[in-house]
């Protein structure tokens, strides 16, 4: 009954770019611990007949939530239907300041609702409660496609025989890639990947992802110059007709860009960025243009997936003849069996996945002892 009393909805967010950050929500200050540093804050405001009566847009200057020009808080879409808020928010007002949102970037949330008359609020709600939601912003299609490879579901077994251990982290399809795509933007190569499964984060890898390992060859000029052996511990090799001259190494701690050596892999000091959404349960790797050149489109590529694991050989979880709950079954007698479980390759591509992962000769010869020629041999896709 009172006409002072008011509700207020408050989204306390903190997009990329950093800034001036506060803990603690507006109305409850140290008693309100968000649970991250929010930088921005966009308010909704009812009456005391729940009637939507404005919205404010603030960010933290150090000291308090001072209103901010930088947003024009009209151009948010509000829609009250019931007890439903619904908010349509442009992209610009999470972006940082002078640039844009792009695939991938993380936004940390947090919904605090106040009550209370314009003199004294109180805050009486935080959402979600255990802990600030964390928004993974979609592919935004600003990559112009130069390859797209549609991989068959359920074939995440390697050579037809693997098994997938058999703890619950590893639920179905987290190693089955059903698409990957190389692109380019104005700034980057762009390589994606699509699951079946989740790509979730289960044992906190600081890149946004855990259980997967992916792989990237590319041969930019044939079978003249690289290498054919894939990096170590996938006990694979690329068929006579490829020689790989950069490999990409995308993984939730260590992503890496290789080129051959002398000696085998060598590192290349370049930043790759690896951007998980799993919303789309896609991956995107993002690698300087500056690093691995400008014709994409006459390039060959080879796309794999492991099991990783901290604990296996280089970083690649190990096989055993029966899956365990932390080994992938399958393993063949012998040491030259490849690690792969998925390879990005198309349903009528020849010869098939099966037929490459699993035509060698095994051997009991310790792997640093053999060449190219004595592992599964790999074909590549050209745009």
């Amino acid at each position: 009954g009172n006409p002072n009393c008011r509700s207020v909805v408050g989204f306390y967010l903190e997009p990329p770019g950093g800034g001036e950050a506060s803990p603690f929500s507006r109305y409850g200050g140290a008693e309100t611990y968000l649970g991250f540093g929010a930088t921005r804050l966009l308010e909704v405001f009812f009456g005391n007949n729940a009637e939507l009566t404005g919205m404010t847009y603030r960010a933290f200057d150090g000291t308090e939530w001072a209103p901010s020009p930088a947003f024009a808080v009209e151009d948010t879409l509000v829609v009250v239907d019931g007890t439903t808020l619904e908010l349509a928010v442009p992209l610009g007002m999470l972006a940082p300041a002078g640039a844009a949102l792009d695939t991938g970037d993380r936004i940390q949330m947090r919904v605090v609702l106040s009550q209370g008359t314009d003199e004294a609020q109180s805050d009486a709600a935080l959402l979600p409660e255990g802990g600030p939601a964390r928004l993974v912003v979609p592919d935004l299609g600003l990559t112009t496609q130069v390859l797209g490879v549609t991989d068959p579901e359920g074939d995440d077994y390697g050579p037809g025989s693997y098994e997938y251990p058999t703890d619950a982290v590893f639920q179905s399809g987290v190693f089955d890639i059903t698409g990957f795509e190389v692109g380019y933007d104005e700034t980057n190569i762009v390589f994606k990947f699509t699951v079946r499964g989740p790509v979730d984060n289960a044992w906190g890898g600081p890149r946004g992802m855990s259980l997967q390992s992916f792989d990237i060859y590319i041969d930019q000029d044939g079978a003249g110059n690289g290498a054919r052996q894939l990096l170590p511990a996938r006990n694979a090799a690329l068929s006579a007709d490829f020689a790989w001259d950069y490999a990409l190494w995308i993984n939730g701690w260590t992503p890496t860009l290789y080129t051959p050596g002398a000696e085998g892999p060598e590192a290349v000091a370049v930043e790759v960025q690896v951007l998980p959404d799993p919303g789309q349960r896609k991956v995107t790797v993002k690698v300087p243009r500056s690093a691995l050149g400008d014709d994409p489109e006459n390039w060959a590529y080879l796309a794999t997936v492991m099991s990783h694991d901290g604990y296996g050989p280089s970083n690649i979880r190990e096989l055993d003849p029966t899956a365990s709950q932390w080994q992938v079954g399958g393993r063949p007698d012998g040491t030259n069996y490849s690690r792969i479980l998925d390879l990005a390759w198309p349903a009528d591509g020849a010869p098939t996945q099966e037929a490459m992962l699993g035509t060698y000769s095994l051997s009991q010869t310790p792997v640093d002892e053999l060449g190219p020629d004595d592992f599964a041999q790999l074909g590549m896709v050209r745009p």
